[in-house]
């Protein structure tokens, strides 16, 4: 008897435990599945993420290159923009100097013609060139302002004739030809253009392409 019920016990408590085990691993079977989904959740946002990160890179490396594509452009028309300008500038500063210098010295100066006639003297039997002209008429270059007696001194000069002057407005004698050589009221006069301006020599300034004539008279009738 006592036999029979020790047999019962342990069969109960084996059942017992097995029972335990039982519910135990269901549990955990149970438990395995749901962190097996949990994992593969994690495992998908992170290749999402991944995914994610992959396409911004990618949409980030086209922005870039165009970035950098726009930037190359912008310094290349910088330098091109450069090139054009440096090929712009004046090649030849020194020579455009030395013409500007040429012309304003051009415009410094006149040219005039000039004579010196004494064919009133020779009528009045003196001793001067059979031509009549002490100086043949000539071109002379003078400086923009200067004067009749300028034009007279630098012709003289040119011609190697000789000239004296009491001062720069009258004028005594030319080439040897005084004045009062050929009477009281003989002398020395000047016209430009065809006119007697009855004005000093050193006064009359004159003008590019004037005409000087200085001629010796022996009276007031005389031209």
């Amino acid at each position: 008897m006592k036999k029979k019920q020790l047999i019962l016990i342990c069969s109960a408590v084996l059942f017992v435990l097995v029972a335990v085990f039982s519910i135990l691993a269901v549990k955990g079977a149970r438990g395995e599945k749901q962190t097996v989904p949990a994992e593969s959740s994690v495992s998908r946002q992170i290749s999402s993420e991944s995914g994610s990160g992959a396409e911004k890179d990618s949409s980030a490396a086209p922005a870039q290159k165009e970035e950098n594509s726009s930037a190359n452009r912008t310094a290349a028309g910088n330098e091109k923009e450069k090139n054009s300008n440096s090929q712009n500038a004046p090649q030849n500063p020194a020579r455009e100097t030395a013409a500007e210098k040429k012309e304003t010295t051009q415009k410094q100066k006149i040219t005039v013609t000039f004579s010196v006639t004494c064919k009133n003297a020779l009528a009045n039997g003196a001793d001067v060139p059979q031509s009549g002209y002490i100086i043949d008429q000539t071109e002379i270059t003078l400086k923009n302002g200067q004067t009749v007696f300028d034009a007279l001194e630098a012709a003289c000069d040119k011609n190697s004739v000789s000239l004296r002057y009491q001062s720069k407005s009258y004028i005594t004698e030319i080439g040897g030809l005084a004045e009062k050589d050929c009477g009281g009221a003989s002398g020395w006069m000047y016209r430009v253009n065809g006119t007697n301006p009855r004005k000093a020599a050193s006064k009359y300034v004159l003008k590019d392409g004037d005409t000087v004539e200085w001629y010796y008279v022996t009276s007031a009738s005389d031209n």
